[in-house]
């Protein structure tokens, strides 16, 4: 897997070096760029190949050998991560996984400036807003912030209902903090809605809407 890993990445280096190099003899400054450009669009498939392959290959060792680790001390995920981001800029799960373990080592700023880049190159994400309005929350503790990020939250799509009751419980619970009492109502409302349809399926769930480490005042 790591050999074809690199073989992937040496291409991918290779096919844009060639399209540089041709840019380069051609001379012409935007027939340059239209070249380098087309050449990257042409690698877009064997990027993002690359980047899912990476992490992947990241993904079972933080819920097996490195289960239990402290966030803050899973720096050597970082390097992985960064190159899945520059392979594929859309790539959710890097965007919200990064950004925790940066700002719990110590670097809140870097790690919330990630978030937020996270959110404006996957805008149709609820995963990655509602995670940015929690970091803001937790890390500067400006709820009323918070509060407008998860405004925009309400706007999106969830992959499951279940990833929504969870969300939902952490975002009532900065709404709470900001004194917006009516989206502590509203969401309330929701989460009750959603209880009834999970409860539907049979399936057993957590009912603690306010366990979602954001502190209340």
């Amino acid at each position: 897997m790591v050999v074809a890993t690199t073989l992937l990445l040496i291409a991918l280096l290779g096919g844009q070096a060639a399209a540089d190099a041709l840019a380069q003899h051609d001379g012409g400054l935007e027939t340059g760029r239209a070249v380098g450009r087309a050449g990257f669009a042409y690698l877009s498939g064997l990027r993002t190949a690359v980047a899912a392959m990476l992490w992947n290959r990241l993904e079972p060792q933080l819920h097996t050998y490195y289960l239990g680790v402290p966030l803050e001390d899973q720096t050597y995920i970082l390097p992985t991560i960064s190159l899945v981001i520059t392979l594929d800029p859309q790539f959710e799960q890097a965007y919200y996984v990064a950004p925790w373990v940066i700002a719990r080592r110590g670097d809140a700023e870097e790690g919330l400036e990630l978030a937020r880049l996270g959110t404006l190159n996957i805008p149709e994400s609820a995963l990655l807003q509602a995670s940015y309005a929690q970091m803001i929350a937790v890390f500067e503790e400006d709820y009323a912030r918070a509060a407008q990020e998860a405004d925009k939250v309400l706007d999106l799509s969830w992959e499951s209902i279940f990833e929504q009751h969870d969300w939902f419980g952490v975002l009532r619970s900065i709404y709470k903090n900001a004194g917006r009492q009516d989206m502590v109502d509203r969401l309330s409302r929701e989460l009750e809605r959603i209880d009834a349809e999970i409860a539907q399926t049979d399936v057993d769930v957590e009912h603690d809407h306010d366990a979602d480490g954001v502190p209340d005042h």
